[in-house]
């Protein structure tokens, strides 16, 4: 008995999963299969866990989904809010820019979160309206003035804040899930293959806002007045 108390001492069990590490992985499910097709055991098996003992620390999927985002969507707000706050002497443009950057960083660290908004927003139910009232209306609500005030300095255009800033966050979020079909087909420019000494991430960030502050267009005022028609429709095909 001595022999065999000492053998199961001599055994190590595995340690299991910390909270940080479940709620990282559950969020990876949910961002690439959505609420729906994510799934317990696929969880649970990358933790080395049972289904079982998943819903012993949470009591329901929804549970645990809730604590995967919640996790991500306070170290957001507390970033916009930093942010904000040590922008809050810089002129408007700076200060707009100056959190973005630090919004385009946060997006590449935690790429779950805007795959997941993505999913909630195609299917606009209680788990996109949770999100909304409870985090991202207050921080979309600091970026807005932040915008706004640049606007009213004259430093940047004044198009509407609810579709500029989408456009710049897809524009952060659509090459951040390309890189490798960019790198395919680029090379290893094209996918900001990192170099010694050098930060792709910083890179990308500041073409990011060049191309949204600034344009692609050489003069400032190139859409001032302009007025882009759409091409004349042409009559359908017959089969």
């Amino acid at each position: 008995m001595a022999a065999k108390s000492e053998s199961s001492a001599g055994r190590r069990e595995k340690p299991r999963p910390k909270l940080e590490e479940i709620l990282c992985v559950a969020a990876e499910e949910f961002a690439a299969h959505g609420y729906d097709g994510a799934s317990l055991s696929v969880i649970g098996k990358r933790l080395g866990m049972t289904p079982a003992l998943l819903l012993y620390h949470f009591s329901s999927k929804e549970e645990l989904w809730r604590a995967a985002v919640e996790t991500q969507l306070e170290a957001f707000s507390e970033l916009i809010e930093q942010a904000v706050g040590r922008a809050a002497c810089f002129e408007g443009r700076t200060a707009y820019e100056s959190v973005l950057r630090r919004v385009i960083h946060f997006l590449a660290d935690n790429p779950s979160l805007h795959r997941i908004l993505m999913h909630e927003s195609s299917v606009h139910g209680e788990r996109l309206h949770w999100m909304v009232e409870h985090y991202l209306r207050g921080n979309f609500a600091l970026l807005r003035r932040l915008h706004e005030r640049a606007a009213s300095e004259g430093a940047i255009r004044d198009l509407p804040f609810e579709r500029s800033i989408f456009m710049l966050l897809g524009a952060v979020s659509q090459y951040l899930d390309s890189r490798e079909l960019s790198a395919m087909l680029f090379g290893a420019e094209g996918g900001l293959t990192e170099k010694p000494g050098g930060d792709w991430l910083s890179s990308y960030a500041d073409e990011v806002l060049c191309f949204c502050f600034d344009g692609l267009a050489l003069g400032a005022d190139w859409c001032e007045g302009r007025t882009l028609q759409p091409p004349p429709l042409r009559a359908a095909a017959r089969c």
